[in-house]
């Protein structure tokens, strides 16, 4: 295994491609075209990390309108030797449907192209089940079964099902003498007991942790949008290597939904006044427009990437061609000019 074991905020070692990893695997492929070709060392480790992450990481997420997504999760050691599987899937770690499809092209794996446009579609899906129609920084989800590829999703059964299927798992993991005690469902698979309440405009929201509403295929989110880029980076990808107009079709709905949440009005203009700015916001469930939903900061990835890869999807292919530059974790392009030996 090539992923790298990593200690999160709350001190539980965990196997992640997220936060504090990332950029170290996005790195191999890129590495191995700025040299050309020149050091197979670059393929081996990219080859070794998308092998890892099939093996590890990679899951069918279980959620409402059964879509042909894929997500990339994590794994938490509960003991030495027991894993258990997170279904989260994070903001940052949409940068991997770029990695699989970049990777995949350079080294001719169609089958990781494939699987790339899956983990895309995932993120895409994440931003359209919204209010806002943008993903929040992170959120879990049930899985489906392993080798059940046309899993379904009803809201009714989906919980009791869920925990049949975990039952079924404690039993043979206490058989292999796995303290079970330490396997821990009810934050990672057990949905929140919220209310349904009225949302005010004649429908129902579902409140939860404090936000203003939450998609029912959701377990958990944090809600809030910190104008991050690695979602629209991997639609970029997947336009510029497969040529499919549909993946353009896609990044515009995401960067208006973005706009138009991120906007902040100007206070001494009228409705048709052009925004004073833009900001990340607190809760993406929360479509009324509130300026308390304003966290007033603009990280720098928002004009350095977020804002470039839109650009990039509706510009000319020719512009910052793949095939002559590198774009490095921050999205600046590095041009190919060593040759290979």
């Amino acid at each position: 295994m090539i992923l790298t074991f990593i200690l999160d905020v709350h001190s539980t070692p965990k196997y992640t491609v997220g936060g504090l990893t990332d950029s170290t695997y996005e790195y191999f492929a890129k590495e191995y075209l700025l040299l050309n070709g020149a050091d197979d060392r670059y393929k081996e480790l990219h080859t070794n990390t998308i092998n890892a992450v099939n093996e590890n990481l990679l899951f069918k997420p279980l959620v409402e309108g059964d879509p042909d997504i894929l997500m990339v999760g994590n794994k938490i050691q509960r003991t030495p030797g027991f894993f258990q599987e997170d279904n989260e899937m994070s903001h940052l770690s949409c940068f991997i449907g770029g990695m699989y499809a970049l990777g995949g092209k350079v080294f001719d794996r169609p089958e990781d192209v494939e699987a790339g446009a899956k983990l895309t579609d995932g993120c895409v899906w994440a931003y359209n089940v919204t209010r806002s129609g943008v993903m929040p920084e992170n959120f879990h989800v049930r899985r489906c079964p392993e080798g059940d590829e046309k899993c379904h999703f009803d809201f009714e059964t989906v919980d009791a099902e869920y925990k049949a299927r975990e039952e079924v798992e404690l039993k043979k993991l206490a058989a292999k003498g796995v303290d079970t005690k330490l396997y821990n469902p009810s934050t990672y698979s057990v949905a929140p007991n919220v209310e349904v309440v009225p949302d005010g405009r004649g429908g129902t929201r579902w409140p939860v942790n404090g936000y203003y509403d939450m998609p029912r295929s959701f377990l958990r989110m944090d809600a809030k949008y910190i104008m991050r880029p690695e979602a629209l980076e991997s639609v970029f990808y997947l336009y510029r290597i497969t040529g499919e107009a549909a993946w353009q079709e896609k990044g515009w709905r995401m960067f208006e939904s973005i706009i138009n949440l991120t906007a902040i009005p100007d206070p001494a203009g009228g409705e048709d006044a052009p925004p004073i700015g833009y900001s990340g916001v607190q809760d993406v469930s929360d479509d009324r427009g509130t300026k308390g939903n304003f966290r007033n900061e603009a990280e720098s990835f928002w004009m350095a990437e977020t804002l470039k890869y839109a650009y990039l999807l509706f510009s000319d292919p020719n512009v910052i061609a793949l095939d002559d530059w590198v774009l490095n974790t921050e999205a600046h392009p590095l041009k190919r000019t060593i040759e290979k030996q």
